[in-house]
């Protein structure tokens, strides 16, 4: 039986602590920062965020798979 690597995503929540101010102003730089705010440390999956990260058969096949074909039906005429 082949084995298929299938691109996936999910997601975490977690909490940064940002000096600002005023609340709005702390959204803001983290809205315009995120890029540059280190990760949280600790994080909880968010239930039901597991998916593909795409669902283009071919693509998935040529990028991650090595176009490695699917395994052929028995035919038992």
């Amino acid at each position: 039986m082949p084995r298929w690597k299938i691109p996936v995503t999910w997601e975490v929540c977690g909490f940064v602590k940002i000096d600002a101010d005023r609340l709005e102003d702390a959204m803001d730089y983290v809205k315009n920062h995120g890029d540059h705010i280190k990760l949280p440390s600790e994080a909880n999956y968010v239930d039901g965020s597991f998916d593909l990260s795409m669902y283009e058969t071919e693509c998935i096949r040529q990028c991650y798979n090595n176009n490695q074909p699917d395994k052929e039906e028995n035919k038992n005429d």
